[in-house]
């Protein structure tokens, strides 16, 4: 996975290419459709308020469709996961079988909905992180999009 730092404080100067950050084909508008990618915090903004939770990344129709299908795992598996222990704490079963039941079906549902994130995260391919008040570092899983990315914003890439 490659990445790039861009020196700029808000993410809405950010120019995307019209390519699908997982696989590379073109996208317009019509084709595809908008996903979100959580954000995540550098050690020094941690804390700092103004950073944004998620960004919305355009694919193409294949790859929005393999990422719905993930995130229908992770919710589906989150949901059973709190069906089950509600299931648990409010039934209070006197036997030990229906706890191991209750148990079971927790800890299923909380496998699933984890493959599901990992799946979606892996299957976007970018992940921006604040690394400080005017620094994002960008990883890429698609090589070619990574050089249209640095291509189309080549004003915010920061030197070392």
């Amino acid at each position: 996975m490659g990445g790039v730092n861009l020196n700029l404080e808000a993410l809405d100067k950010v120019t995307w290419p019209a390519a699908c950050p997982a696989c590379g084909h073109q996208t317009n508008e019509t084709d595809g459709g908008l996903t979100d990618v959580k954000v995540k915090k550098g050690i020094k903004t941690s804390f700092a308020s103004g950073t944004p939770k998620k960004v919305s990344v355009r694919l193409c129709a294949r790859c929005i469709s393999r990422v719905s299908r993930a995130e229908k795992m992770g919710k589906f598996g989150w949901g059973l996961a709190g069906i089950t222990f509600l299931l648990g704490v409010l039934h209070a079963p006197a036997n030990q079988l229906q706890w191991s039941g209750v148990g079971f079906g927790f800890w299923l549902g909380a496998i699933l909905g984890w493959i599901g994130e990992r799946r979606k995260k892996s299957l976007v391919g970018l992940q921006p992180t604040r690394v400080s008040k005017d620094t994002w570092h960008f990883r890429f899983k698609n090589q070619s999009f990574a050089d249209s990315f640095l291509t189309a914003n080549k004003q915010f890439v920061k030197n070392e």
